[in-house]
């Protein structure tokens, strides 16, 4: 159950914030002053400076079909669905890095897990990894869809629970989420600040159950907590125009309430206590989220300076983006032992504990 090598894969175009913003007011439809305050405001707060996306043209604009304020024109959740298939050669290079990373051969693959809320296609990018990678075709195939930001970590705790079955195993953890896909022109304060925060992008890992490379990251305990009071406050559905995504505002509070209560319980069933973690690995919902985990863990905001990077640089890329922080944690040989948390719908929180 040693992490042995990264991968990430982000389209080739990026859009800085605020012409995001610009394209959003279009998009939108806002023409009262006020209003487009409003969300130039909401885009600004983010701290994201630059997003990929797979929508944009060669002059960095949303592609007209997706720009659209006209709902009707807009594309079906179908046409996304081809547009998301289109996509599966960032999952390709993010696997490919990963393998390169980590020495491991793609032969020497025993299983497949791919992880996205943001898409699906049947067969799926697990049969396309196995065959444009060469990975043998018994390699057992798993996919963790519709989780949410949270399910790099899901995938991550199936991977050391199919090293631990005793057997050679190396296993290929691969996200892929277009986000952007689900841009909305609808005029609401969640839609906003979807469309403020997601990005695109996908990564991988290599989970082994023998130590490659001298790595001294090895996964030692996974743990999940639905949050209480919270069933509501984050929601995923599948709208005509694409996946429609519920954030309430209400989120950063009950995660500044009960992260530390349900988190401390854990690590002291592992002998462990917050002050004695080096390094944090958290997905940056929004900034709102990180100030909560800060306050509610006790810990210092600059431990989350790689949290706060990456959802600089790249925005929030759902499940692909803990792989991003983590990958970034292990090139940088940051001190053990390293927490890992990530939140999605339920409100659930997922947390991974690597050591050495």
């Amino acid at each position: 159950m040693y992490l042995s090598g990264f991968g990430e894969a982000v389209p080739k175009r990026r859009i800085s914030q605020e012409a995001a913003a610009d394209a959003c007011v279009k998009l939108m439809g806002l023409v009262e002053k006020k209003e487009q305050r409003k969300l130039r405001s909401a885009f600004q707060l983010t701290g994201i400076k630059f997003r990929h996306s797979a929508l944009l043209t060669k002059d960095c604009a949303l592609e007209a079909q997706y720009a659209t304020s006209q709902k009707d024109a807009s594309p079906s959740t179908a046409g996304r669905m081809v547009r998301y298939a289109e996509c599966f050669k960032l999952a390709s290079e993010a696997a490919s890095a990963a393998l390169a990373s980590s020495g491991v051969s793609a032969s020497q693959i025993t299983d497949v897990i791919t992880v996205s809320c943001t898409g699906f296609f049947s067969p799926g990018p697990d049969i396309a990894l196995i065959k444009e990678l060469g990975i043998p075709p018994t390699a057992s195939r798993s996919h963790i869809g519709f989780m949410g930001c949270h399910g790099a970590l899901n995938a991550l705790r199936l991977a050391r629970a199919l090293c631990l079955q005793g057997r050679r195993a190396n296993v290929l953890v691969c996200c892929l989420e277009i986000c952007t896909l689900h841009i909305s022109s609808e005029n609401c304060s969640e839609q906003i600040v979807a469309n403020a925060l997601f990005g695109d992008g996908a990564a991988a890992v290599i989970v082994s159950d023998s130590r490659l490379h001298s790595s001294k990251w090895k996964i030692l305990d996974c743990f999940s907590a639905l949050l209480p009071d919270s069933q509501n406050l984050m929601k995923w559905s599948i709208a005509d125009q694409g996946f429609k995504m519920n954030l309430s505002s209400k989120v950063p509070a009950v995660i500044e309430r009960y992260l530390n209560r349900q988190l401390s319980d854990w690590l002291n069933s592992q002998a462990l206590t917050t002050q004695k973690i080096k390094s944090w690995a958290i997905h940056p919902g929004g900034p709102g989220i990180l100030k909560a985990c800060t306050r509610s863990l006790e810990i210092a905001p600059t431990s989350l300076s790689v949290s706060q990077e990456v959802l600089s640089q790249f925005g929030n890329m759902s499940s692909a983006t803990i792989l991003f922080i983590l990958s970034r944690l292990y090139r940088r040989d940051s001190e053990l032992p390293c927490v890992a948390i990530a939140f999605g719908p339920g409100l659930v929180c997922e947390a991974l504990l690597i050591g050495d």
